[in-house]
């Protein structure tokens, strides 16, 4: 009887501990703890700091949304604690294609983030921004998402505000992204060097020969006759400025300057001309 008291008193005790987790967790995301197992877009952004404890209950009701596609921790400092339940929600979640652990003081565990990341093959973007990221962390991160069979298939990596120093050169080394942001990381000159020569570059829109550019004007006197007042007459370098005061002072003309100006005009001359001309 004496045992199976304490039984009894240890079930209650454990079901007390989750149903105070629980209401916890609904008071810092504002919202029931079903929609986490519904929702496709999950934003934890403006929760109430979320902790690792916090965060291990998430990703056990996560786990049953098998069809999450974007998940935003970002903001909550949990720690490092909390690495191990984000590494469980990205494993489990298949069909997740963003993910956004900015701020959160990951520090070391954000390399076991990257690795998660490296095996999911359906996650294009990672946020790990000011998450206190050094430079042996920075090296495991690159040379998890490098070391991925068949390509990791992420596109977009967000270090910004991790002071990793030099070792930011060694994300180059990561094949298939598209974008790499390293704001106010302190690469500096041979980081940068180290990834302008690893990485090739981005390729251009083509540019079309028929699409004249903005800054570049007809000059030709039957299109713009005013031109002509204008300086640089003649040529492509007339300047926007320049082009707009010719044609003002253009079309204000005098009636004398009007008619002076068609007796200059070139079109008007040589069809002057051709009239006046005797036949052949």
């Amino acid at each position: 009887p004496a045992s199976a008291r304490s039984i009894h008193s240890m079930r209650r005790g454990r079901r007390f501990c989750s149903t105070a987790a629980t209401s916890r967790l609904v008071s810092k995301i504002g919202r029931p703890t079903s929609a986490l197992s519904t929702e496709r877009s999950l934003d934890f952004l403006r929760a109430k700091g979320l902790d690792a404890e916090d965060l291990l209950l998430v990703s056990t009701l996560v786990k049953t949304n098998a069809g999450v596609e974007s998940i935003d921790v970002s903001g909550n400092g949990f720690g490092a604690g909390g690495a191990a339940s984000l590494v469980a929600i990205v494993r489990s979640s298949p069909q997740l294609s963003k993910l956004d652990a900015s701020q959160n003081n990951l520090r070391a565990s954000a390399a076991l983030l990257a690795e998660a990341a490296a095996s999911h093959g359906s996650l294009r973007s990672l946020a790990m921004s000011a998450n206190a990221i050094g430079a042996s962390a920075c090296t495991a991160i690159g040379e998890a998402l490098a070391a991925a069979a068949g390509g990791s298939g992420l596109a977009e990596l967000n270090l910004s505000h991790n002071a990793f120093g030099r070792a930011g050169g060694g994300l180059a080394a990561v094949p298939g992204l598209s974008s790499l942001r390293l704001a106010s990381c302190a690469v500096g000159a041979a980081g940068t060097t180290e990834l302008a020569s690893s990485r090739r570059p981005v390729e251009q829109p083509l540019a079309t020969s028929t699409t004249r550019p903005r800054h570049v004007h007809d000059t030709s006197p039957r299109r713009q006759p005013w031109l002509r007042a204008a300086p640089c007459a003649g040529s492509t370098c007339t300047s926007a400025t320049a082009v707009r005061t010719a044609r003002r002072r253009w079309l204000r003309r005098s009636p004398l300057e009007w008619l002076s100006s068609r007796s200059t005009c070139p079109t008007t001359t040589s069809a002057t001309s051709r009239a006046s001309a005797p036949p052949a």
